[in-house]
């Protein structure tokens, strides 16, 4: 199995988060499980939070295509699908590492996404700038959050289950008015 060096770098980092907890792994241990020279995760990553954060991104958001025909609901469905299929990394993650780092290093990549889905909507016309900042911050807090919360519970949802769930949020969202400032829901 051929992968770059990025990718090996991080089922390393994977591989030694089942073995011990985060706070005692090395950049040693990380380079001794790949094999390779400690220079070459320096060329790569900053910390082994950095490495965390990659392989969140490409887990959670390059995996979750927005850019084709999803909607909002679907997105979100995926991500929790993707968290749970490697539920013990996540729960790790969240166990180990204070929610709000986790939650500053990954807020600009789901505002990215959050801000999309409220241009797509149509509903941001006319919204001044600092509105929309605003919203695209809740939003994306509140996901993060939630998404935490998911993974670190014990609930055992099936998938319909989970996606009943999120279609019931995805349509109490849509009662509100954005173009009042979420200030009045609709009838």
């Amino acid at each position: 199995m051929c992968c770059n060096t990025k990718e090996k770098i991080a089922l390393a980092v994977k591989e030694l988060m089942r073995q011990k907890s985060i706070r005692k792994i090395t950049v040693q241990d990380i380079m001794e499980e790949t094999g390779m020279k400690r220079q070459s995760f320096y060329y790569h990553f900053q910390d082994l939070y950095a490495v965390i954060e990659w392989i969140c991104c490409k887990e959670l958001m390059e995996e979750v295509d927005v850019d084709g025909d999803i909607t909002f609901e679907e997105w979100l469905r995926k991500l929790m699908e993707t968290m749970e299929a490697d539920r013990a990394f996540y729960k790790k993650l969240a166990n180990e590492i204070e929610w709000k780092q986790m939650a500053d290093r990954t807020k600009a990549i789901v505002a990215e996404q959050v801000d999309r889905f409220l241009s797509a909507s149509g509903e941001m016309k006319g919204i001044r700038s600092e509105e929309r900042a605003f919203m695209v911050d809740f939003f994306s807090t509140s996901i993060i959050y939630y998404l935490l919360d998911f993974i670190t519970s014990n609930k055992n949802m099936t998938t319909e289950e989970r996606s009943k769930q999120i279609a019931v949020a995805v349509r109490t969202l849509g009662k509100f008015k954005f173009s009042n400032g979420m200030s009045a829901a609709k009838a």
